[in-house]
């Protein structure tokens, strides 16, 4: 009987355990311009004071750090998460510049290789990979991070429907909030269309 009854209540204990619902997190729908997207609801929307365009972004609720910044209006002034590609020389001409004591400055986006046209054609010193892809029917441009940490995540709407644009991207993002934003991104869509 005492066996009955201790299995019961490791029984029960172990229901208690796995029914438990405490780590669920909820998504809560924003409207941003026309469109709408899903955020998690440990995070917060908050908006900027753009002169001529919407500014926001997404921030942890519980430490307030900024997890994405957002972008809303002309095409001409919504950033298009372009990267600064550092310009690729030759190791010639770094040792040239050496022997000619031309001081170079730390913060200069130029690296040195052994095959630099071959580099630079291939952004192999870019931190990001590009590419288009649709999201709920809207051509989006994709940025993500070649090495996790080191990079930007986040999409480019060049085109909407109503004619403006839209970005939201973070910088340099570990792996868990990397996630967050990509599937902050693929639940973009329209406002006035269902999910």
């Amino acid at each position: 009987m005492i066996k009955i009854i201790r299995l019961l209540q490791v029984t029960l204990l172990a229901y208690l355990f796995t029914s438990c619902n405490r780590g669920h997190v909820r998504d809560i729908d924003y409207t941003v311009g026309c469109l709408k997207m899903s955020i998690p609801d440990t995070m917060k929307l908050v908006e900027g004071k753009g002169i001529d365009s919407y500014s926001g972004c997404i921030l942890n609720k519980r430490t307030n750090d900024t997890l994405l910044q957002l972008e809303y209006g002309k095409r001409n002034i919504i950033f298009s998460l372009q990267e600064n590609v550092p310009a690729v020389r030759s190791i010639d001409d770094q040792a040239l510049m050496v022997s000619q004591h031309i001081k170079m400055q730390p913060e200069t986006d130029l690296v040195f290789s052994d095959s630099p046209q071959e580099d630079e054609d291939e952004k192999v010193f870019a931190k990001n990979y590009y590419y288009y892809d649709t999201i709920h029917s809207i051509v989006a441009k994709v940025v993500r991070p070649k090495r996790i940490g080191k990079g930007m995540s986040g999409i480019y709407m060049p085109k909407l429907k109503d004619g403006n644009s839209f970005s939201m991207y973070g910088d340099n993002l570990d792996s868990l909030n990397d996630r967050t934003v990509m599937k902050i991104a693929v639940s973009i869509r329209y406002a006035n269309e269902y999910k």
